[in-house]
């Protein structure tokens, strides 16, 4: 809302802010200035609105990832428990596979 009024007090301007006015035009006024301003205002909700939907992509996006990381953490503790039983059975197989990850983990 665009107040515009021939009251050119800040009482009255504080007024109409308070009122949830965007902006305040005084009398007299100039079309060319009541024109750009509308302008900028509506240019400024369709970006607020496009900033909002942008944000709700970008939620469902992280929701979708974490729900990824969940699902391969999952899936590597599997893979790591399925290692420890498999080790069980040899140790030298296991130690050389040991030294071989902790190689991999050191380098990361």
């Amino acid at each position: 809302m665009i107040f515009l009024s021939a009251l050119d007090d800040t009482a009255n301007k504080v007024k109409g802010f308070l009122r949830r006015a965007v902006d305040y035009i005084s009398k007299p006024f100039q079309p060319e200035e009541v024109h750009v301003r509308v302008n900028t205002h509506l240019t400024m909700s369709r970006l607020k609105q496009n900033l909002a939907e942008k944000n709700k992509e970008l939620q469902a996006y992280s929701e979708h990832l974490e729900e990824r990381v969940k699902e391969r953490t999952a899936e590597l503790g599997s893979l790591n428990r399925s290692m420890s039983v498999l080790c069980r059975g040899s140790s030298l197989i296991c130690c050389r596979r040991r030294a071989f990850w902790k190689s991999i983990w050191a380098t990361r």
